[in-house]
């Protein structure tokens, strides 16, 4: 008659067998999912063109006003289109750090493109200094994930 495990034989089997299946589940949930990224990349890149540009209108002589409101608008398409994009589970909290980081520049353009003020001017600059370095290390986040940024 066969003599049946002892406990630590079968936890040590269990364990040899569980924790393969685990490792395997969780290299598959940490690796960059490629629709994702290239999505997610499209999406940068576009705003990214677009920000070059519309930048290089603002440090032209003249009015402000109509590049700052297309950058918000930019930075608006940008967290909206992120919106329809699935993410990852493991990419999760670094989408949301990042729409609310772009809806931040979003609302610091539309308040340059609204300054009145010199002063106001000067502030709202201040705040769009600090929220597209806002959206930098957002991106950075994903960075540490796997996810080149473009």
């Amino acid at each position: 008659m066969a003599k049946a495990p002892t406990v630590n034989q079968i936890r040590q089997v269990s364990v040899s067998t569980l924790v393969p299946l685990a490792r395997s589940e969780l290299e598959s949930t940490l690796t960059p999912n490629a629709t994702y990224a290239s999505r997610l990349s499209e999406l940068v890149g576009t705003l990214e063109r677009r920000r070059v540009a519309l930048r290089a209108e603002m440090a032209a002589a003249g009015s402000k006003r109509t590049a700052a409101r297309d950058l918000a608008e930019a930075f608006a398409a940008a967290a909206s289109g992120l919106t329809q994009l699935e993410s990852p589970i493991a990419t999760d909290q670094a989408q949301i750090d990042l729409s609310r980081a772009l809806l931040a520049a979003r609302d610091a353009y539309r308040a340059l493109s609204a300054a009145e003020s010199p002063e106001a001017f000067a502030a709202a600059r201040e705040r769009v200094s600090a929220d597209e370095a806002g959206v930098s290390r957002a991106l950075e986040n994903f960075t540490l994930l796997g996810y080149s940024a473009g």
